[in-house]
């Protein structure tokens, strides 16, 4: 007999589930409003770009925040949007922006693989385009405007495209002859229609003429003045003293170089600091230029702009927009949770995959401390998603989905970390890896390597891998263990249906079986419960789906805690409680079984 759910009835509770035709005669029942835990903790920026517009105010590229904003010069929000092009469509991953000379504002919604066309007054989307049919976006990372001339840099596809203010393509710029491309993050044009790309694998820039024709390039590795580490941001502008230059977004240094426009180091400004030092870079971006000359550069992991005023003699230190770090209370922790891991103790470690952090919590949702940052050694993430921690050391195995790679962390953060895997498909080789799971029987872990379309296995005693499984998965991206049996439960994601996949040392892998529950779209989520049923992040429709395990609905959970539920990418079965990322929501929902 399947065991009854506690239910509570309370105003909240109004309209927040939905009994499907899938429930069960009267073994069917409504499950108990959740405890929340969390609650949003965002930095003010996260700025991955950004432009000077014509009336002097700052317009950000807000990655971390799914937006675009617009600031005054002095700081002061005037608007923040993330709209797209109909309804519900947000830009998802605001990369960078670009403003014409008539104020509009263009984003790479790198996400989404498209260009959108806002409007200067409110930020509100009037088009999108993504380049011609055959030939669409693969990146796009990078984007400035010159002269009613788009330049989008692709990086995907290692080339610049040029498009009207309507969003067609008029020109494409490839590798040619010395000016060879690989990873381009952005490029602008001078007054004579010169192209710069910011070449960030080759670290250098490369020079075309508006033609295409290679003219020159400049650079190489390194930290002294004219070399780079990793160039991500290119512009063009007049300068008061040398006329039209070069400035060059040095991320890795995390300084800003300017040159003239054959390549001679004429200045660099900034240095290497933590956010709360003035005048430093964290993460360094993009850089924009003000007509008077003062340099903005965008410092994503510093959550922050800083301006340096251009002087008679040089630059100085003068602005500081944001460098707040994102907050880490009881109810203000979250930027789109995801994995939830119990470890021995009973405390949780949840994916706080924005913030690049794994946070610590008790039960009831105190914050016991957080591990893990972007680009800070030895401890960088990248937009993890996936923790599972080891029964017997205590560390916790991390998927590194954007670095496609396993990370493990001891309990003690700070220890040493250990990496496992790079980009590839060998089997101990990961494409962004979403979720991972340890057995206890046998201390093997199990990846979901999402673009890989597979699951693999990994000892975990030896940190070495074992074996893979394709299947017919296409972008699996949750897995997690049947506590009753230890077989694998997969979210198939792109096939829209949950695997249940054994595996032995011996015998390897083997399905064991399979449902697809009616309208499921996207699940990102999956686990089950001590009656055999499943828990689904039903993560296109923005439910947790309970399923019995024939595949029928039993229930369809929409709200919670008197909100609706955005983007459930995680689901946790320990013992009896059930735990839900609702990941846009930026809280974990606990229920009980």
């Amino acid at each position: 007999m399947r065991p009854v759910f506690t239910f509570v009835s309370t105003g909240a509770m109004s309209g927040a589930l939905i009994a499907s035709a899938g429930m069960i005669g009267a073994h069917a029942s409504a499950v108990s409003e959740p405890t929340v835990l969390g609650g949003p903790g965002h930095a003010t920026v996260y700025p991955s770009g950004m432009e000077v517009a014509p009336d002097g105010s700052l317009i950000v590229a807000d990655t971390g925040n799914d937006s675009v904003a617009k600031f005054t010069a002095a700081g002061a929000l005037v608007w923040r949007s993330s709209a797209g092009v109909g309804d519900g469509d947000e830009a998802e991953n605001a990369r960078d922006i670009a403003v014409d000379d008539q104020g509009y504002i263009y984003v790479a919604d790198a996400a989404e693989f498209r260009i959108i066309k806002l409007r200067p007054s409110d930020g509100q989307a009037v088009a999108t385009f993504n380049g011609p049919a055959g030939d669409r976006l693969g990146s796009p990372i990078g984007i400035t405007a010159k002269k009613n001339k788009i330049y989008v840099s692709d990086g995907a596809k290692k080339k610049i495209r040029v498009f009207d203010t309507n969003g067609n393509q008029v020109q494409v710029f490839t590798a040619k002859d010395a000016c060879d491309l690989s990873a381009v993050r952005d490029a602008d044009a001078d007054n004579l229609g010169n192209l710069y790309v910011a070449n960030y694998k080759f670290n250098n820039i490369v020079k075309f003429s508006p033609t295409g024709a290679c003219l020159t390039t400049w650079g190489s590795q390194g930290t002294a003045n004219g070399q780079f580490k990793n160039p991500y941001g290119v512009r063009l502008a007049k300068d008061p003293k040398w006329g039209e230059v070069v400035y060059v977004a040095d991320s890795n240094n995390n300084r800003v170089q300017v040159f003239s426009k054959t390549g001679v180091w004429k200045a660099t400004v900034g240095k290497t600091g933590a956010f709360n030092q003035p005048g430093t870079f964290t993460t360094m971006r993009r850089v924009a230029v003000a007509k008077d000359g003062d340099i903005w550069a965008a410092d994503l992991w510093g959550w922050r702009l800083v301006r340096f005023n251009r002087t008679a003699t040089g630059y100085a230190y003068a602005q500081t927009i944001g460098g707040t770090a994102p907050a880490l209370t009881k109810n203000s922790v979250f930027n789109e949770p995801r994995a939830v891991a119990v470890g021995k103790d009973g405390n949780l470690n949840i994916m706080d995959t924005v913030n690049q952090r794994v946070v610590t919590m008790t039960p009831s949702g105190t914050v016991l401390g957080a591990c893990g940052a972007r680009d800070w050694r030895p401890i960088s993430v990248n937009w993890p998603r996936g923790v599972a921690i080891d029964p017997v050391t205590g560390d916790r195995w991390i998927a590194d989905t954007k670095q496609s790679r396993l990370q493990i962390f001891p309990a003690k953060c700070g220890a040493q970390t250990y990496r496992l895997g790079n980009v590839g498909t060998a089997t101990n080789q990961f494409t962004w890896p979403h979720a991972i799971a340890i057995r206890p029987s046998d201390r093997l872990a199990f990846v979901a390597d999402s673009w890989n379309n597979r699951v693999t296995v990994w000892d975990v005693a030896t940190r070495t891998a074992l074996a893979s499984y394709a299947g017919t998965f296409k972008s699996p991206r949750a897995i997690s263990l049947d506590a009753a049996t230890g077989n694998l439960v997969v979210a198939d994601s792109a096939n829209n249906r949950i695997v249940t996949l054994a595996y032995t040392k011996s015998g390897g892998f083997s399905e064991v079986s399979s449902i697809t529950p009616a309208g499921l779209s996207m699940p990102e989520g999956v686990a089950r419960d001590a009656a055999g049923d499943y828990w689904i992040g039903d993560t296109g429709n923005n439910r947790v789906l309970v399923v019995s395990s024939s595949g029928a609905i039993l229930q369809s959970i929409t709200t919670a805690a008197g909100k609706a539920i955005s983007k459930p990418t995680s689901i946790t079965v320990n013992g009896s409680k059930v735990y839900v990322s609702d990941t846009n929501n930026d809280r974990v929902l606990v229920y009980t079984s």
